[in-house]
């Protein structure tokens, strides 16, 4: 089951500040659990945070390091034809 509401990223994919509980019904929060998660997450955290429908709503909008908007757009080719 997706991840939906409050939820608290684990210390590995947030580590930097105290506020670790954010909100997926929040446009802002939500961004930016999918770029902290997308960036220092693992498989199962991925599962867990990450709808691809919404990934791809939100792709172009993400601040996310070359690499890994690479990596990603490499492993589902539908996100680099996304404008």
């Amino acid at each position: 089951m997706k991840a939906q509401g409050k939820v608290e990223l684990p210390v590995h994919a947030w580590w930097s500040e105290p506020k670790r509980v954010f909100d997926l019904c929040k446009p802002g929060d939500r961004m930016r659990v999918y770029e902290l998660v997308l960036t220092e997450g693992d498989e199962d955290d991925v599962r867990l945070y990450i709808r691809f429908n919404v990934l791809c709503s939100s792709w172009q909008q993400l601040f996310l390091p070359r690499h890994v908007r690479e990596a990603w757009e490499t492993k589902f080719q539908q996100l680099s034809s996304i404008n």
